[in-house]
């Protein structure tokens, strides 16, 4: 369960590591079941067999290394001249495209954004006030949600939610659609 919260690439990356060793710890499992005048022979087969797949694993690694540091340079040329250049890649908002553009660009977008819309402007961040209403709306449905059950309708560090734009790319001037992350926000489990 530990390895499944640092995600997909890492886990990968742990599960080519260790295969040999979990094949080599089932082998055995199925070793000890066997006759024991048959153990010593079998036992010595797929040692044979698991140094030969550990050999064929490091010329494919070697390869993949090899691939991989090249990927790597390419992706780190892409990003000192993205940053040299003070540009984004950003995602459009049809199709499965990206978009690179400068940041004061997209900058500008965004706030052009905010201030042709009907917002209303805080001075300070109320997502600290919105938590503790919402604390005390749920301690008071007690006929509603039960005593165990408020902690998996509260965020326990909420934080103000976050947008960002998707280039239109298919309009005029390629205005943003803002899209908002509210996973963060106090209200985000009760809604």
């Amino acid at each position: 369960m530990e390895l499944l919260n640092k995600g997909l690439k890492y886990n990968l990356g742990i599960i080519q590591k260790r295969w040999i060793n979990n094949l080599a710890t089932v082998a055995e499992t199925a070793i000890t079941m066997l006759p024991p005048g048959e153990q010593d022979y079998i036992r010595h087969q797929v040692a044979k067999n698991i140094t030969r797949l550990h050999q064929q694993q490091g010329q494919q690694t070697t390869y993949r290394n090899t691939k991989e540091k090249r990927e790597d340079k390419t992706a780190k040329l892409i990003k000192d001249k993205l940053r040299k250049n003070k540009a984004i890649v950003a995602k459009a908002d049809k199709g499965n495209s990206t978009v690179i553009l400068y940041s004061d660009d997209y900058t500008q977008k965004v706030n052009d954004f905010i201030s042709c819309g009907n917002f209303t402007t805080v001075n300070a961040d109320i997502t600290k006030t919105l938590q503790t209403e919402l604390r005390d709306t749920i301690n008071e449905c007690r006929s509603v949600i039960q005593k165990g059950d408020k902690w998996k309708l509260m965020n326990i560090s909420p934080t103000a939610p976050t947008m960002r734009g998707l280039i239109k790319v298919h309009k005029e001037d390629t205005p943003i659609r803002p899209v908002v992350n509210w996973r963060n926000a106090p209200g985000y489990k009760l809604a």
